[in-house]
């Protein structure tokens, strides 16, 4: 039996353990409560005063940086202050020490041009004996005390002033043909005397007036009446080497002349002897050869060192300068057109070079009289001071006389500045290369100077010609190869159309003419009468045999051989008409083949109006196509024996032939569709110049003159070429490239020869040391930056010996850099002027 269960009922001390255990229960969570919050004030507490010191240590930090930057600014400013006052301290000793220096070099320029001033008083005739006269101014020399230099320099320039007294006779050794003018007398006169007192100088006449013969006059003389003949080393360009030889063996046949000039080892021969006296009087170099075998020159004691075109050595640090100034020499005499071109700092140079121990700094050169001339011609505030000075100061060592003071009767001389306008093209390119951004880049202020003169030159091109620029290319399509399409053989078997005739021979399958002209040839074909073929395709179906065979029985004839007679008949009859039939048909399909492509009337017709239509033909293509492409190919596995044309190769090879000569002017039209080639005419009117040159010859030529053009590019000289060729003028090219023998050639066709209507040349090679009288105009394609080489060009034709007003005329493109560059040029120009020509450095100062 089960008994069941019966819960408990819950009794009053069930209930107070319930209540004490919720009680324990509800303390231990307070009590954990309580210590969490007791925890998060502590820590919230340490947080305050720890933020709190924090901000206490960070306001001490920002304290203390501000006190640091406060001093430091106050040290930075009380150190500015004292480097200001440093400054203006340094200032001021410099500018007293300036004044000082000032002071004393404006004293000793002021004692140096009174010295100049009173030699006509102080100079008398036994100068020459006095000691501190005779000095040499070389580097070779032996050098003197210092004590005694500065009187040295003092009285040589009173020698040097003295020297315009001297007086010297005529030397015989010059052939009495040759007339020496009064003025060249002169220069002759100058020379001796500078060379009695030991001095170096400049013969500085403009050119045209004959340095080379007063230099030889000089040579002349002193073999003449002082017994000096040398040896004497004459160092010019390499364009005028033959005729500096010529003009000595002509004016002074009497001297032994060595032309110094040739290959490596021709050199060293000529090189044999040089210790024997009077080995030879007179060596003529080049500058080039003379630093290259500068090792042999110095070995030997020269008595003259004559420098022509001096300008050459405007640099005192170039390897040129200082290699020649070392060269063992006597004398020294510097040949030069334009002593000055660019700066004063050039014309000391040259003065340094002949007289080291006068000339001596070129910084005080450089404050005396290059910075006071610079700012004149930049800001135009004239000093005439500073010009006297100057001229004071060089007057005594240069000789100078312009054409137009000696020469009344020289030929007049004429400058025009022709302008030319941009053509479309070269506004297009010049517009185009200024908005580059390397452009910009390079001409910004402060840009290399290396990356503005390429710009420069860039723009110089296109003022020149575009295609120095960017040339016109050759215009050409882009031609794709033949498409192959491939075809089963078996296809193309099947639709040709072939009959029994056409298998009988391969000659048959393609058109046979020849009429009654007997057997087929192309002669035959273009004799061909069509209104023949014709008849004969007419009889070619009415044709039968002209004979038939028949057996006549006279009875007597037994029956089996009538029989066998008969049959033999009729088999005759029909092979003969199946002969027949045969023939018709091959004539049939003769006379009806294909007509003769061409005969001797087109032929004719053809060739005639190719001559007519020359013009036509030769501008039928004005425009090529991007793109072409050939037709396409079938690839069908039977072997290639037919042409183009269907026919086989052999017979179109021979049927094109009669057509090659008579087709050949029309193939330029069809060449011009795979390569057109610019227009050669424009190569005129793609430049303003050459648009505004081509009248200008024109109107030269009708009036029977004869011009040279310079230009500063060779590239050009091509050009020119081209554009007289097409215009038709005759000319004359000599460049950098042209030999010296050719050199000499040609200015000797052209002085000789007036059938020579222009020499082009270029502005470097040819336009110093050559005569070119026999032109009276000089054309100036671009100018150059040098004003002096323009001038010694133009006077390659105005000039003694002219007899005609010589023109000049400028090609200046407007609105370009070019009108930029005349601009400095003619500021160049007006130092020249104001040194130079302005300083009477004639034999009357």
């Amino acid at each position: 039996m089960i008994i069941p269960y019966v819960p408990k009922t819950d009794v009053h001390w069930d209930f107070v353990m319930k209540e004490m255990m919720w009680l324990g229960a509800d303390f231990k969570s307070e009590r954990k409560r309580q210590i969490a919050a007791a925890k998060k004030l502590a820590v919230s507490v340490q947080k305050y005063h720890d933020t709190k010191e924090k901000r206490r240590l960070r306001q001490l930090s920002q304290a203390e940086l501000k006190r640091k930057k406060l001093a430091a600014k106050i040290s930075r400013d009380v150190k500015s202050w004292w480097t200001k006052l440093e400054k203006v301290v340094a200032y001021k000793q410099k500018r007293n020490s300036d004044e000082e220096r000032q002071k004393a070099m404006n004293k000793q320029l002021v004692a140096l041009v009174r010295q100049t001033e009173k030699y006509t008083e102080s100079v008398t005739n036994n100068n020459n004996n006095d000691k501190k006269t005779s000095i040499i101014h070389h580097v070779s020399a032996t050098e003197e005390e210092e004590d005694d230099s500065d009187i040295d320099d003092m009285m040589s320039i009173e020698s040097a002033k003295k020297a315009r007294e001297t007086l010297a006779s005529r030397p015989f050794l010059i052939p009495p043909w040759v007339k020496l003018r009064k003025y060249q007398q002169v220069g002759l006169n100058w020379l001796v005397s500078l060379q009695s007192r030991r001095l170096n100088g400049i013969l500085a006449d403009e050119m045209g007036l004959g340095k080379t013969l007063q230099t030889i006059s000089l040579l002349a003389y002193l073999a003449a009446y002082k017994g000096i003949w040398g040896p004497h080393l004459v160092i010019v360009p390499t364009s005028v080497i033959i005729n500096w030889e010529t003009e000595l063996k002509r004016f002074c046949p009497g001297f032994k002349v060595l032309t110094y000039y040739g290959s490596a080892k021709r050199r060293k021969e000529l090189r044999t002897g040089w210790t024997k006296s009077n080995w030879y009087h007179v060596v003529i170099t080049s500058y080039q050869l003379a630093v290259q075998d500068a090792f042999a020159f110095k070995r030997k004691k020269w008595y003259y060192l004559i420098l022509d075109e001096a300008q050459n050595i405007k640099n005192f640090q170039s390897q040129r300068w200082q290699t020649l100034i070392n060269f063992n020499t006597q004398r020294r005499l510097l040949l030069t057109g334009t002593p000055l071109q660019n700066s004063l700092m050039e014309l000391w140079s040259l003065l340094h070079f002949l007289m080291p121990y006068i000339f001596k700094s070129r910084k005080e050169f450089s404050y005396w009289f290059s910075n006071p001339m610079n700012n004149m011609i930049e800001g135009g505030n004239r000093n005439d001071d500073v010009i006297k000075r100057l001229h004071g100061i060089i007057r005594p060592f240069v000789l100078r006389r312009l054409k137009k003071d000696v020469e009344t009767q020289m030929p007049g001389k004429f400058e025009h500045i022709v302008k030319c306008q941009l053509s479309r093209r070269q506004m297009t390119l010049y517009e185009e290369f200024l908005s580059r951004s390397s452009t910009r880049k390079a001409l910004k202020k402060g840009g290399n100077f290396m990356g503005m003169m390429t710009v420069l030159m860039q723009l110089r091109k296109v003022c020149n010609h575009p295609d120095l620029f960017e040339p016109r290319s050759v215009i050409t399509p882009f031609i794709l190869p033949s498409i192959p399409i491939s075809v089963p053989r078996c296809v193309c078997e099947v639709q040709k159309d072939r009959d029994f005739v056409d298998s009988i021979s391969v000659a048959l399958l393609q058109p046979l003419w020849c009429g009654s002209s007997g057997l087929p040839s192309i002669g035959a074909a273009l004799r061909h009468n069509q209104i023949e073929s014709d008849g004969l395709k007419s009889l070619c179906g009415e044709y039968k045999p002209t004979e038939i065979l028949e057996f006549n029985d006279d009875g007597n004839c037994p029956t089996e051989l009538q029989t066998l007679i008969a049959e033999i008949y009729k088999a005759r009859n029909d092979e003969q008409v199946s002969r027949t039939e045969f023939h018709n048909i091959v004539n049939r399909r003769r006379c009806g083949a294909s007509v003769f492509p061409y005969s001797s009337q087109l032929l004719n017709i053809i060739e005639t109006e190719s001559i007519d239509m020359e013009q036509t033909i030769e501008k039928f293509v004005f425009r090529v196509p991007p793109a072409g492409g050939r037709a396409p190919k079938l690839d069908n596995g039977i072997p290639e024996t037919q042409g183009e044309s269907g026919l086989s190769k052999d017979v179109e090879a021979m049927l094109l032939e009669p057509l090659e000569e008579v087709l050949e002017p029309y193939r330029k039209a069809r060449a011009r569709l795979s390569s057109f080639f610019p227009d050669k005419k424009l190569i005129q009117y793609d430049a303003g110049k050459l648009q505004a040159l081509a009248p200008l010859l024109r109107k030269l030529k009708e009036g029977a003159h004869r011009c040279l053009i310079f230009t500063q590019m060779s590239k050009v000289l091509d050009v020119l070429e081209a554009f007289l060729s097409m215009n038709g003028h005759t000319y004359l090219r000599l460049d950098g490239s042209t030999g010296v023998d050719r050199r000499q050639r040609y200015m000797d066709r052209f002085n000789n020869d007036t059938k020579i209507f222009c020499f082009i040349l270029s502005t470097r090679s040819g336009g110093m040391g050559i005569n070119l009288t026999g032109a009276d105009t000089v054309i100036f394609y671009d100018s150059d930056w040098n004003p002096a080489m323009d001038a010694q060009a133009q006077d390659r034709a105005h000039r003694i010996g002219q007899t005609r007003d010589v023109h000049i005329y400028r090609l200046i493109t407007e609105h370009s850099i070019e009108e930029n560059i005349l601009i400095k040029a003619q500021k160049k120009k007006n130092l020249d002027i104001l040194v130079m020509d302005q300083g009477q450095f004639d034999a009357s100062a």
